[in-house]
C-alpha cells in the first residue's frame, strides 16, 4: 500500500497495521479504522453493539477519566 508514494507500512505481531506518511504542515492526524461494524453483529444485528463500543472509546480510562481525553485533544488544537 503506497497511496502517495511516500507511505510506509508496518505490521505488528498482533496483525495491527500502521500506515504512515508525511504531509507538509505543522499538524498531525491520526485515524483508527477497525474492520468491523453493524454488518458483523450476526445474532445481535440491530442492537447497535458496534455503535455502543465506538462511543465507549470516548468515555475515559483510569488515567483520563470522563471527557479528559477529548478535553486534552481539544486543548492541543485537535478535533
Amino acid at each position: 500500500m503506497n497511496y502517495l508514494g511516500n507511505t510506509q507500512e508496518y505490521v505488528l505481531d498482533n496483525g495491527f497495521r500502521i500506515c504512515h506518511f508525511r504531509r507538509p504542515g505543522p499538524a498531525v492526524e491520526i485515524q483508527i479504522w477497525v474492520k468491523t461494524g453493524s454488518i458483523h453483529e450476526d445474532a445481535y444485528l440491530g442492537c447497535g453493539l458496534s455503535h455502543f463500543l465506538e462511543h465507549m472509546l470516548f468515555q475515559g480510562s483510569r488515567n483520563y477519566p470522563g471527557h479528559a481525553i477529548t478535553d486534552r485533544v481539544t486543548a492541543m488544537g485537535g478535533t
